[in-house]
């Protein structure tokens, strides 16, 4: 209610200055009005029912009305077009003939447009004190309260966005979620001087390499975001060159080699001495693209120098193979330059280490390990075989079913629509909590390479951040709708004392007034 009376008090405010100004204005030019040949305008600045026009001839429009070249008239070569009214008469051109009408005019629209810029800052300040509501649409502190038109924001707006620059566009990159024979998944740990994600805890990965994965689609093209032969070969590969697990097949088995021969193949395909598919070839295996199942695509958000569009997969590594050693030293080929470690844990156990700030790991790598913390445990934790292959059977069900929200104003979201294996995340920013300054990351956004697409995200989801220095921490997976109703609540609680202060007041002088008068009866 506050909300609209705010915007109603606006727009009586604003017909009324520009009711004074549109009168001193026409007044002003009407006394230097003439006439002349014809012309029309090349560009055109719309303030209301005004239409300020400089220019050579030309056609134009404004608020659905033609203004019309031959009833547009001018008395001389030298003199530029001031203004023109935009009406269902005949239109015509408006010229001061002396300095006084032209200083006037000037005044009196720059005197309409400070103070109409005063009145919508502090219309706005009054708006921004009110609660939050959650919406579907694009997260903005004041997005359900209605937005005048106002040139002077118009304008403003148009200058700043046509000076953006673009953003970056998002390489093309695939990482693994690998799951061990006994359900635990695999980190590794990157080196501070990483020129990504330093120092913190990654799915094995990297970037896409066309001499090793074959074609990659172009920038343009909707494959660039989708699943496919290229990034599944780069996961595989990048898997190998990182931890030397190779995901390839060979007499229908994971193919086992030999450790001098898998480090020699790691540091030469490393060293593009030696396409990676055609090293398969040679040791008689393919890789093993069935058995990665696609699980979310994050796109780095727009405001990020560096961009990714990264295809994630999951990965169980079959039960039998059990001489999988739970942590080991990786030999790198760039003599961990990257990497100096991996490690096969529960998932519960990296996220509990991520909420002391243990260690690092970044909002893609925490979210999914929510997810799969909440199916699967380890043989570590008392799960036994027949458990385990259960919960993997649970994962696999999970990640097929539609709706994925749980929530009934989640389930009316599009994005419940969209399995795991197709959504789309480009974290975004909704709101900093008041009560700890954390971030609140939304998920349902594909960026802006999809905008337009029906793609999209996980809307029933949040993640809660701090970013520093040192990389993110406090990292929490919450519910949108908990989050925000818990905002709200802090909001009421800050304001409660205010209430409580003025209804005390008005008890006090409700009081007084009593008093006042049960002394003055007794007096009489």
């Amino acid at each position: 209610m506050l909300g609209l009376a705010s915007f109603i008090t606006y727009v009586m405010i604003e017909k009324c200055i520009f009711s004074f100004f549109f009168y001193v204005n026409v007044s002003s030019l009407f006394l230097c009005a003439s006439t002349g040949s014809d012309v029309s305008f090349t560009k055109l600045y719309q303030y209301h029912r005004i239409v300020i026009a400089t220019g050579t001839p030309q056609t134009v429009r404004s608020f659905g009305a033609d203004l019309h070249p031959h009833r547009i008239v001018k008395s001389g070569p030298r003199l530029a077009v001031l203004q023109v009214l935009t009406c269902p008469y005949p239109a015509v051109q408006l010229e001061p003939y002396s300095a006084f009408a032209g200083y006037v005019v000037y005044a009196c629209q720059s005197l309409y447009l400070v103070l109409m810029s005063l009145l919508f800052r502090a219309i706005r300040r009054s708006l921004s004190r009110q609660p939050l509501r959650d919406t579907n649409y694009a997260p903005h502190r004041c997005n359900h309260i209605p937005r005048p038109y106002l040139p002077l924001m118009y304008f403003r707006q148009e200058s700043s966005s046509a000076n953006k620059p673009p953003p970056s566009v998002p390489r093309p990159s695939s990482s693994v979620l690998l799951v061990s024979p006994a359900n635990e998944v695999l980190l590794l740990h990157r080196v501070h001087t990483s020129s990504s994600f330093a120092s913190a805890h990654v799915f094995p990965g990297g970037n896409l390499d066309p001499y090793h994965d074959g074609a990659i689609p172009d920038e343009g093209s909707p494959e660039r975001h989708q699943d496919g032969l290229a990034y599944r070969i780069g996961a595989i590969r990048e898997t190998f060159e990182e931890t030397g697990i190779l995901l390839a097949r060979k007499n229908n088995e994971l193919i086992n080699l030999d450790v001098k021969d898998r480090d020699a193949a790691r540091k030469m395909i490393h060293g593009n001495q030696v396409k990676f598919l055609e090293w398969l070839e040679s040791v008689g295996a393919e890789p093993d693209l069935d058995g990665l199942i696609p699980f979310t695509r994050w796109v780095t958000p727009a405001t990020n120098n560096k961009r990714f569009t990264t295809q994630m997969y999951l990965y169980m590594l079959p039960q039998s193979r059990s001489d999988m050693p739970s942590e080991m030293l990786i030999p790198t080929p760039d003599n961990g330059v990257e990497h100096t470690a991996a490690l096969f844990a529960p998932a519960q156990s990296f996220l509990s280490r991520a909420s002391t700030n243990s260690i690092i790991l970044f909002p893609p790598q925490y979210f999914l390990l929510t997810l799969v913390a909440k199916i699967i445990t380890s043989s570590s934790e008392g799960t036994g075989p027949q458990q385990i292959l259960e919960q993997r059977e649970q994962l696999l069900s999970f990640l097929k079913q539609v709706p994925t929200t749980e929530t009934e104003k989640g389930k009316q979201h599009k994005t419940s629509m969209i399995p795991w294996a197709n959504k789309v995340m480009s974290p975004h920013n909704l709101f900093i909590r008041k009560q700890d300054k954390r971030i609140v990351l939304g998920l349902d956004k594909p960026g802006p390479e999809l905008r337009d697409s029906e793609r999209g995200g996980d809307w029933e989801r949040v993640v809660l951040v701090n970013f520093g220095k040192g990389g993110p921490t406090n990292v929490e997976v919450r519910g949108r709708e908990e989050v925000l109703e818990e905002e709200r609540q802090n909001y009421k609680s800050d304001r409660l004392p205010l209430q409580r202060h003025k209804s005390h007041e008005r008890k006090e002088t409700e009081r007084l007034v009593r008093t006042s008068g049960h002394i003055s009866d007794t007096s009489q």
